[in-house]
């Protein structure tokens, strides 16, 4: 292969399964000039399981396998990042199936948007799951609320993007100080736009993402997002930039993106809307304990330190 044009950064942490998946989907895709950087924080029995899947991919990719210390999502980008060869990033995680032309896609909305960050579109992996009914729907709110606009987007989580090597890197990646509780993704794009870079939807770059299908993970997400959530809007607050930030208002933010939800639930068949709606409302409680619980970490830090 000549040099790649892109290189598609997978993270894993444990999935084996659905590692499989997501390497068979890029072993399939219809643009052959990309690398794979698999960066591999998972625990040793399951690293054994990802290297026997990455010597049986090795004649359909160019996969160069990366076993790393978990230091969560944000500073585990930024090391496969700096890992790349390729001009362009994509970002894909391991939950993730894409479609066969889910890079062409990608390409072909960059170049007529040169610099931008192009994201994709995201459907439901597990439709028989009520619960990932209601994620799939809380991803659908958030995309609704934030990208009215598909060629001014505001957001694109970091599941399902393009962005170009130079770019990423001059803002330094993402912010490590977000650990493991999300909301990186929200920042970075924050701080793009307030650098005056674009954000393009290519609405035919679909990945299947497998959302959360157990009760217990999925209120653990919201509460870790929650807790991102904080550290996100206090960064906004002393931000040199917060004039440019998308979103300086998280109560009116977070209205919105309520009645975004309410909006979508009514869309739905009458029997659906009873579960979904319970659901909704655990999602809502635990993002605020992990809004509350962060706000009360920070708060206690501080008045230790005095």
């Amino acid at each position: 292969m000549t040099d790649p044009l892109v290189s598609v950064l997978v993270l894993t942490f444990n999935r084996p399964a659905a590692l499989a998946r997501c390497l068979d989907s890029l072993s399939h895709q219809t643009q052959q000039n990309f690398e794979v950087v698999l960066l591999d924080v998972s625990n040793q029995p399951n690293r054994l399981l990802n290297q026997s899947l990455v010597a049986a991919k090795g004649d359909r990719l160019v996969l160069r396998h990366l076993q790393r210390a978990n230091r969560g999502v944000a500073a585990n980008r930024n090391v496969a990042a700096a890992q790349a060869k390729a001009p362009l990033l994509a970002f894909l995680d391991d939950d993730c199936v894409a479609h066969p032309g889910w890079i062409s896609n990608l390409l072909e909305v960059a170049r007529r948007n040169p610099g931008a960050l192009v994201g994709g579109s995201v459907q439901n992996g597990q439709p028989r799951s009520l619960i990932a009914q209601a994620g799939q729907l809380i991803h659908e709110a958030v995309d609704q609320h934030f990208n009215p606009d598909p060629n001014n987007a505001s957001f694109q989580p970091g599941l399902n993007f393009v962005i170009p090597a130079a770019g990423f890197l001059a803002l330094k990646g993402n912010d490590g100080r977000f650990g493991r509780f999300g909301a990186e993704d929200r920042d970075f794009c924050r701080r793009w736009r307030a650098k005056g870079g674009r954000i393009v939807i290519a609405p035919l770059a679909i990945v299947a993402h497998d959302h959360r299908t157990d009760l217990r993970g999925f209120l653990r997400q919201y509460y870790g997002y929650g807790r991102g959530a904080w550290i996100y809007h206090k960064h906004c607050r002393t931000a040199i930039d917060f004039a440019h930030s998308p979103n300086p208002d998280p109560i009116g933010s977070h209205l919105g993106l309520v009645r975004e939800l309410i909006s979508s639930l009514n869309r739905r068949p009458w029997r659906e809307r009873l579960p979904l709606a319970l659901l909704l409302l655990g999602w809502e409680l635990a993002n605020t304990a992990g809004v509350l619980h962060q706000a009360s970490c920070e708060a206690g830090s501080s008045l230790w330190r005095r």
